[in-house]
Parts: C-alpha cells; sequence; structure tokens
C-alpha cells in the first residue's frame, strides 16, 4: 500500500480536450473502488480545501490512475501493458 501523504494522482481526459488532475488523499484501489461505486450514478465529488467538483463520468473519455493498482483484476483489465509512444513505434520500424 502507497504511503496515503501522497495519495493517488488522478487525471480526467473530458471530451471536450480539457484536461484535469487532481491528488486524493487515498490509495489507488480505494479509489478505483470509489471510482466503480460512482459509476452507477454517473457523478464523482471531489471536495477540495476551497470547492467542490463535481465530475460528469458522461464527459470523461479516459482516467489515468497514479500509482497504479495492479491488485485489481476485473473483466476488461489487463495485466502488464506497455504504453507505446510514437517514438517507439517509429524505432520498432
Amino acid at each position: 500500500m502507497e504511503n496515503l501523504t501522497s495519495g493517488t494522482q488522478v487525471t480526467f481526459y473530458y471530451l471536450n480536450g480539457e484536461v484535469e488532475t487532481f491528488q486524493i488523499l487515498m490509495d489507488s484501489a480505494d479509489f478505483y473502488q470509489q471510482l466503480q461505486n460512482a459509476g452507477a450514478v454517473n457523478w464523482l465529488g471531489l471536495h477540495l480545501p476551497d470547492q467542490t467538483v463535481a465530475v460528469s463520468l458522461d464527459k470523461v473519455v479516459k482516467i489515468e490512475i497514479e500509482p497504479p493498482c495492479p491488485e485489481l483484476e476485473a473483466d476488461g483489465t489487463f495485466p502488464n501493458a506497455m504504453r507505446i509512444t510514437a517514438l517507439q513505434r517509429a524505432a520498432r520500424r
């Protein structure tokens, strides 16, 4: 389990091209569980020191969670995946 003082960094990529990143003081596995629960209502609430942000999950195309939660084993989850950059693709040719 990671250090909760650093928490989990969550980045939301929206349909309109905007990107927002938040730091959440819980481990990534617990955040992922909360995210699954929020999927039932399609909203996720984030309480910041100066405001509350409500994220419509219908407007999100991708969510990145750091650090990863390797203990997550669910349908549609692929272990040992790697991101390939344009430079890596070009090097393989």
